[in-house]
Parts: C-alpha cells; structure tokens; sequence
C-alpha cells in the first residue's frame, strides 16, 4: 500500500534550499531547509593550534512564521592533502570543535572532532569526507542572519594539512 494511501504526506523539494517534510499523518509534519556557505578552495590546517576562519552561511527564507526545533552543523570538504613528508593526522589536543556565532556574538561548539581524524599518509592526497554535527545550535541559530565559523584549535601533527574545497552547512528543522 503507498504511503499516501495510508494517509502521510509525501516529502516535497524545491530548489533552491531542499524544503522537504518529513512524513506524518496528521499533517503537521517538521520541515527542514539547508544552507550552504560558499566554497573556500583551501583551508591549511597547520601544526601550530589557531582558530581557522571557515565561511560564512547565510540563512534566509526561513517563514517568519515558523519554529526553529533543531539545528545542526555540517562541513564537506573534496579531498585532504599531505604536505609535511610524513603521516598526517589531526592532533586535537583538547576539546576542538567547528564553531558557529550569530555575528558579533559568541562561538558555540556545533561539530566535535576527535584525535586521528584525516589521517594520511606521508606526501599523500585522500578523498574527501561530510562531517555531520549531533549538537542542537538552535539557541544560536534562530533564523535568518549571517552566521561566521570556525575551527576553534585546529592543528595537526605535521606542517601541513591542506583541506580542498571546503563548504560549510547547517540544516534547519521548522514547524
């Protein structure tokens, strides 16, 4: 039996912000818009800790009417390169995270990272990957505005750890 037979609503997609529903039978059902920022050719992560600047997100046409009920962070990048002349990784010492900041506010965690990630080998190039953040940044992204990011201590065992074509998103959950 098709699920508009059994009484869901089927998930719709308009260009350009993939509004889709989520199925439900009442019809009351969350939507969820993504925003991209755009794309910065390289990010050259070193092995001196910084906070590396990450592209901006605009978010916009968001119903005024709505809810915001969850947000969440996510960084793509096409591909993670080598060029210390020896295996590679990120060292995260403590706690780092990519940030997000309603601009002129104040950096809230939105994606952690752990010790290892992008490991490569030695004067090598790996394909890309979608980091995808389980932390709500709602209270910090609650509609439409400009919001900065960041990776809050990046650094990496080696110099360097060039990151190509690097997008960063956030996906909105309404009602």
């Amino acid at each position: 039996m098709a699920l508009e037979e059994k009484g869901y609503q089927i998930p719709t997609q308009t260009w350009p912000f993939q509004r889709q529903s989520i199925p439900t039978k009442r019809g009351t059902g969350m939507a969820f818009m993504d925003f991209w920022s755009e794309i910065d050719n390289i990010v050259t992560v070193t092995s001196t800790a910084a906070n590396q600047a990450l592209p901006d997100i605009v978010v916009a046409d968001i119903p005024s009417n709505s809810s915001i009920k969850r947000v969440v962070m996510m960084l793509k990048f096409r591909a993670v390169e080598d060029t210390s002349g020896s295996e590679n990784s990120l060292v995260l010492a403590g706690t780092e995270h990519i940030q997000i900041d309603k601009t002129g506010g104040t950096y809230i965690d939105a994606i952690k990272l752990i010790a290892g990630m992008t490991k490569v080998a030695a004067s090598s190039r790996d394909g890309g990957d979608v980091w995808i953040g389980d932390i709500d940044i709602s209270s910090e992204v609650d509609g439409n505005d400009t919001y900065e990011t960041r990776w809050e201590g990046a650094d990496c065992t080696g110099n360097n750890l060039l990151f190509h074509d690097v997008q960063v998103g956030l996906r909105v959950y309404f009602t």
